[in-house]
């Protein structure tokens, strides 16, 4: 092989080994935080566990991703000493809170879509309020006295966190993670015609939250391989170039 020719090909795997060592600082990437869920009779607040922070060691962080869930199932008992027709169904909410301040406020800004109140209680900032379904009832003498019905609900939204709320999700070297509790409660609307009736609700609630990452990798260093391949490249270039112009010089 002509001294052209290895320089040529020097040249080559250079500039392969620097296009890989940078080709990954442009591919982007998505890593789980983790995800969390608790299912349990309403009115109750019950700490859903710990989720994972971006390890800012990783590279940069470009975008987050809160899957934020609710769920309930509810079974009501609807009774009349009179005859009675009508129609009842469940509201449930659940508030989402985390003891990390930047957390937090990243979640009453998004989960907050409306203010929930049900009874005299009322969930503020990072609820999720849902209506299950409606029965239509009728109960009294001249039927039953009670009747069972089933409402339920559910919800789920993916939200996009970027720009300046990305930074209450990022720590230093894999060393942070935040908490999430879900506070929930249930309350029941029965529109009741013609007679005396009475209802009460039994409900199971799921609560969940999840997150995600994409971020652009740090460039990684070369390794001592790479680092020698780049060496005999440049030295075979400065070589083949070397013969060359002692070539030119003696014809």
């Amino acid at each position: 092989m002509s001294v052209m020719k290895k320089a040529a090909l020097a040249t080559a795997l250079l500039c392969g080994a620097l296009t890989a060592t940078t080709a990954n600082a442009a591919t982007p990437i998505n890593i789980s935080g983790g995800s969390v869920s608790t299912t349990g009779p309403t009115d109750y607040t019950n700490l859903l566990g710990n989720l994972t922070k971006f390890d800012s060691s990783l590279g940069t962080l470009t975008a987050a991703y809160l899957t934020v869930g609710y769920s309930f199932q509810s079974t009501i008992t609807v009774s009349a000493t009179t005859d009675s027709t009508g129609s009842v169904r469940t509201e449930s909410a659940a508030q989402f809170q985390s003891t990390d301040a930047g957390v937090a406020s990243v979640l009453n800004q998004l989960v907050n879509t409306t203010q929930a109140g049900i009874g005299a209680a009322t969930l503020i900032p990072a609820a999720y309020d849902l209506l299950g379904n409606s029965s239509i009832y009728s109960v009294g003498p001249s039927t039953v006295t009670s009747k069972d019905f089933a409402s339920n609900g559910s919800g789920s939204t993916v939200f996009t966190i970027t720009g300046a709320s990305l930074s209450a999700f990022i720590a230093a070297a894999n060393s942070g993670t935040f908490d999430v509790s879900a506070k929930t409660l249930t309350g029941l609307l029965l529109s009741a015609t013609g007679g005396n009736a009475a209802a009460a609700q039994q409900t199971n609630a799921t609560s969940s939250f999840a997150i995600s990452y994409d971020y652009t990798a740090t460039p990684a260093v070369p390794e001592p391989a790479t680092w020698m391949t780049m060496i005999l490249g440049f030295a075979m270039v400065g070589y083949g170039l070397r013969r060359r112009s002692a070539a030119f010089k003696l014809a």
